[in-house]
């Protein structure tokens, strides 16, 4: 028997929360069966025939899933889940108001791994499809980046689409305090006071971060 993933850029988004649902067991030797067994791609009781050599050698193989590579901040322009080819929206000035409000929403589901391929979903786009439209099924999109998408790059993704989306806050408050700043009627101090507190949340992490 062999291992079929060999290195973290073979792990899932899918297997990374199998990974997720193994490594809280009680018992060690139930942790390290369900890992191999996972890596392998077989059942459990498979591993359990094998010898107890052939069974260390490949726990021995396995141990690379105990150390998560670093990841940085980076999206590629296009990219291939499964068998199709797709374009990735990093420009946030070419996101449509739709991508925008959706990506929000998503924000708000959580920063869980299972929340992933709904956040890359709104960047993820079939070459030569418009967001959303009938020309595609986003549901098996969301499901074919769970399934295919190695969990280090939509990691590395998800952490660009973070900075790049608070980036554009930034720019947006920076307009409006501008607009704001001569402000003195009642309103325009509740709105300039608005802005100041939104400008702290981001600087004290009160937004989201979708790579931890």
């Amino acid at each position: 028997m062999e291992l079929k993933k060999k290195n973290w850029q073979q792990i899932t988004i899918n297997d990374y929360m199998e990974l997720q649902d193994i490594i809280i067991r009680e018992e060690a030797v139930d942790v390290e069966v369900g890992i191999v067994a996972l890596l392998c791609g077989v059942d459990e009781d498979e591993i359990g025939d094998l010898s107890i050599v052939e069974y260390q050698r490949l726990r021995r193989e396995a141990q690379f899933i105990a150390t998560f590579p670093e990841v940085h901040n980076k999206a590629p322009k296009n990219i291939t889940i499964g068998d199709k080819k797709y374009e990735v929206i990093t420009n946030m000035r070419k996101l449509t108001t739709a991508q925008y409000i959706d990506f929000q929403t998503y924000l708000k589901m959580g920063d869980g791994v299972n929340n992933l391929p709904n956040l890359l979903s709104v960047f993820i786009v079939p070459k030569g499809s418009k967001y959303g439209d009938e020309s595609y099924n986003i549901d098996k999109l969301k499901n074919d980046i769970k399934e295919y998408l190695p969990v280090t790059t939509a990691f590395e993704m998800c952490g660009f689409f973070q900075k790049a989306f608070l980036n554009s806050i930034k720019n947006i408050l920076f307009y409006l305090e501008l607009k704001m700043r001569k402000g003195k009627t009642e309103k325009e101090k509740e709105v300039k006071k608005a802005l100041q507190e939104i400008r702290l949340a981001i600087r004290g992490g009160g937004f989201t971060k979708l790579t931890q």
